[in-house]
């Protein structure tokens, strides 16, 4: 079995519409998806989560060590479809 790969120790997530942190979790408290991101060089940690508006989107944002972002999620606030 492969051991987990090692976190620096905290996961921030920001509010970027409100300019503010939201929370600022310990890594060992989360669920492996939220402080990880696999990618084609293995599983990288995530230490920052911003959440911003951009219209009628929510958009949610997971950046790594350096400042490199890992992910970007987007969802719509509002559905017309029929």
């Amino acid at each position: 079995m492969l051991a987990e790969p090692v976190h620096p120790g905290k996961v921030v997530f920001y509010d970027a519409d409100n300019d503010r942190i939201t929370d600022e979790a310990d890594a060992e408290s989360l669920p492996f998806d939220m402080k990880f991101i696999e990618t084609d060089e293995g599983f990288l940690p995530i230490v920052r989560v911003v959440m911003f508006s951009r219209g009628d989107q929510k958009v949610i944002a997971s950046y790594g060590v350096n400042g490199e972002l890992l992910h970007t999620l987007i969802g719509y606030t509002s559905y017309s479809g029929g």
